[in-house]
């Protein structure tokens, strides 16, 4: 058995049952418009089910996720990808330097991602480092 068949239908059990919606936004680049100097910018708004949790540093003794320090304010993340809840639904791309998650009213940045993806296909599960948006 793979580890997609061992681990997917619990990972849909647990999201599936009582999501938090966010979403992820990307901004794409468009064309550089000279007589503005400036480029334009679409963003592509995407609602996926997730988990939201506060990064506890002083509970659990960490200092740092994935070597990034963590600061007052940071949430941990866990996003399914849109394509296994609805397997008509693209494949995420996530550019960290510029995609952010929305959740409720508050935006966030994405400083660390991670994917689980242990058979190098569609992704099982996003996990985020998140920090506020300024």
């Amino acid at each position: 058995m793979s580890a997609e068949a061992d681990f997917m239908p619990m990972i849909l059990d647990f999201m599936l049952d009582d999501p938090l919606s966010v979403q992820h936004i990307q901004s794409t680049q468009g064309t550089y418009d000279p007589a503005t100097s400036e480029y334009t910018y679409t963003e592509s708004i995407t609602t996926c089910s997730a988990i939201l949790l506060d990064m506890t540093r002083n509970l659990n003794g960490q200092s740092t996720k994935f070597g990034t320090g963590i600061i007052f304010g940071d949430k941990e993340l866990y996003m399914l990808p849109p394509n296994r809840a609805d397997s008509t639904a693209p494949q995420l791309v996530i550019n960290t330097a510029t995609d952010r998650i929305k959740v409720g009213n508050t935006l966030y940045k994405i400083e660390v991602m991670k994917e689980a993806n242990p058979d190098a296909t569609i992704p099982l599960l996003y996990n985020f480092l998140l920090r506020l948006q300024s």
